[in-house]
């Protein structure tokens, strides 16, 4: 569930229970962390994700809403 920000973020993938298919598979391709943030828009919906191969790779600067 994404936070009061917008953003989703898995600090490592090897042991986030709520990714048990996709974070196995993730981390054997080398990505630790991800974090997709929400790009709102006039009705439209997207995101944009970031991978990062190392765990904690995002910090709360990272993570914090734009324009904050």
């Amino acid at each position: 569930m994404p936070s009061p920000t917008g953003a989703l973020y898995a600090d490592d993938l090897a042991g986030d229970a709520r990714w048990p298919r996709f974070g196995p598979q993730a981390t054997a391709a080398g990505v630790r962390t991800v974090l997709a943030l929400t790009l709102p828009g006039n009705g439209t919906h997207g995101a944009l994700n970031l991978y990062a191969r190392y765990r904690q790779a995002f910090g709360v600067i990272d993570r914090a809403k734009p324009g904050r």
